[in-house]
């Protein structure tokens, strides 16, 4: 059975770019798309047990910093490896992500080629334990 990712973004654009960056490393994982962190846990709730989650962080109804803290406070759901995906790199917001619990914070790749690097090294080597 392959591995399931949840993508959390509210960028049409961001989740298709994401889509096929993940075709071109390979295909190895199915992905799930939502627009925002009550969407996410919505479908946790309804019984959906993703391999990680990946979210950005500016989305409406529940922005990145709540779904993570949500996410890594509940027994159910804090064992999922979360990753940040975010055009920010401050480092005051990536020091408080790490602290919620996220497994990685990535500053969205500026290029198509360095996403799906990103897919192929980091991502993968967290998705393979």
């Amino acid at each position: 059975m392959r591995k399931q990712v949840l993508l959390v973004d509210d960028d049409r654009e961001d989740r298709d770019i994401f889509l096929m960056a993940l075709r071109e490393a390979g295909n190895l994982f199915d992905c799930l798309t939502c627009n925002n962190g009550v969407e996410c846990l919505k479908l946790l709730e309804s019984g959906l047990q993703p391999h990680a989650i990946l979210t950005d962080i500016n989305m409406p109804m529940m922005n990145g910093f709540e779904l993570v803290t949500n996410l890594k406070t509940r027994p159910d759901y804090k064992q999922i490896p979360v990753f940040v995906l975010s055009t920010s790199s401050n480092p005051d917001t990536i020091k408080q992500f790490h602290q919620l619990g996220a497994e990685q914070f990535v500053t969205k790749p500026t290029s198509f080629r360095a996403l799906v690097n990103f897919i192929q090294t980091a991502f993968q080597m967290q998705m393979a334990t």
